[in-house]
């Protein structure tokens, strides 16, 4: 018997009402996100451009992440031992400051050796390799009358060849009209332009010191900023979900480091292998193409052919033969970067299979471009480590194993026993074999095989 007394709220006035309040707020939060996602996609160029409209101007912060983020395994290496070398000193005002020192050392240490390398790299390839822009611009129109007359003499050679000769002749003409009738009138337009690049070039020079000095504040404040992050996590999330966001992190950190740095690596070696080749083979401007070689190599799988289609442009027009020479060079380099170089250097760092690895190339490079194909794969791994971690949580939530390839064997759920019904591989090759013994065609001819034998037995 109800009590009249009783204050009734709203669960005891209709029990089901407050779960069907959350239900209805569940589909109405996943609607919105579904709305969300879709008009991230339907305007992803507009919404894209407003992102790097804003980021321009946090250049010069995002370059100082990026900086401390690829010296911040120096920064690691030295610091350890130079507290403990200061930790051991003989002056105790010495002991008593052990991590300040130690850290202000190898901060400084780190700079300096990230200087000394953009140094490096400025002195000694960037002159070099405008000096090869320069000197195959200078040769160009020699190249292209040279490469004319081949094409005239193979015309006059073989006949086939007239058709491709028209073709090219329409295309130098179409280009002297576009340099004659286009070119020189606008070219108050293109000194416009080339002040524009040389102003960009300028803001990203400055920005890029400025990113120096802020990477230092960046390796400085590394630990508060760590703090941080974990404070916040598990101020605003549950405790659970705290651990995923701080192991995704922490596992984000390791594959982002090892994956850039390895790459950086296996750039370098691969560039000096292929600049190595191209002096003794005597390829034509050998320091230009392992520039280009090493740099698109940063991108996986795709690099190295990204680099032999421009590279192989230039050298065919100088000598075709050495053009063929330095394609085969890139096909057997790549076979050595792949099966040797790079597993010695990144190893299983990202723990994705080859088809994941061409899923994010492609993906993220028609996403985002350049700066897709190179990041892709280790921004997939992070996803596929988040991804794995939940399923394998709701699994032990279900208790039921987290091992993926034992659900290979795995035929059906048994609901009445609360177990899997595994596949019975021996039952199977039975069925199989029991079908091929007695199929009716097969049936029908050992019969009539039998019948034809007797009869020719009587006889």
């Amino acid at each position: 018997m109800e009590n009249p007394n009783e204050t009734k709220t709203p669960e005891t006035r209709c029990p089901g009402a407050r779960a069907s309040f959350r239900d209805f707020k569940g589909v109405f939060f996943l609607i919105v996100a579904c709305l969300l996602v879709m008009g991230f996609i339907w305007y992803f160029s507009e919404v894209l451009d407003v992102i790097n409209h804003y980021l321009g101007y946090l250049s010069a912060v995002i370059y100082g992440v990026f900086i401390a983020f690829l010296l911040n395994p120096v920064f690691v290496f030295f610091e350890p031992k130079l507290k403990n070398r200061y930790k051991k000193s003989k002056h105790e005002k010495v002991r008593q400051k052990a991590e300040v020192k130690a850290k202000r050392w190898s901060i400084a240490i780190a700079t300096v050796i990230g200087v000394l390398v953009i140094a490096v790299l400025i002195m000694l390839i960037i002159p070099q390799v405008l000096n090869s822009v320069v000197t195959l611009g200078e040769e160009a129109p020699r190249l292209i009358t040279k490469v004319s007359q081949k094409l005239e003499k193979l015309n006059a050679d073989r006949s086939w060849a007239g058709a491709f000769q028209k073709y090219i002749d329409a295309a130098l003409d179409s280009l002297e009209i576009w340099i004659t009738e286009t070119l020189v009138p606008k070219a108050t337009t293109a000194v416009i332009s080339l002040t524009s690049a040389a102003f960009s070039v300028l803001m990203f020079v400055a920005n890029f010191f400025i990113g120096i000095v802020i990477a230092v504040y960046v390796l400085k404040e590394k630990n508060s900023f760590v703090a941080w992050g974990k404070k916040l996590s598990f101020a605003f999330f549950k405790p659970e979900t705290a651990n995923l966001i701080i192991d995704t992190a922490r596992h984000g950190n390791k594959i982002f480091g090892g994956f850039l740095l390895g790459a950086l690596i296996n750039s370098a070696i691969v560039g000096v292998i292929c600049f190595l080749f191209n002096v003794i083979a005597g390829i034509p401007y050998p320091l230009l193409v392992a520039t280009i070689i090493g740099i698109t190599n940063i991108i996986p799988f795709f690099g190295p052919f990204l680099g032999a289609i421009p590279s192989a442009f230039i050298i065919v027009l100088i000598d075709p033969i050495k053009a063929l020479i330095f394609l085969a060079f890139v096909l057997i380099l790549n076979q050595i970067e792949g099966n040797i170089i790079t597993p010695r250097i990144l190893g299983n760092i990202t723990g994705i299979s080859e088809f994941w690895v061409t899923f994010a190339l492609l993906f993220f490079g028609a996403m985002f471009g350049v700066f897709g194909m190179i990041m892709g794969v280790p921004i997939l791994a992070v996803i596929s480590y988040v991804f794995t971690k939940l399923v394998d949580k709701h699994m032990v939530k279900k208790e039921l194993s987290a091992e993926t390839m034992f659900y290979l064997e795995v035929d059906r759920y048994n609901s009445d026993e609360n177990n899997f019904a595994m596949i019975d591989r021996k039952k199977l090759e039975e069925e199989k074999n029991k079908k091929k013994r007695f199929h009716p065609k097969s049936d029908r001819l050992l019969r009539w095989y039998a019948s034809f034998k007797g009869r020719f037995t009587k006889k």
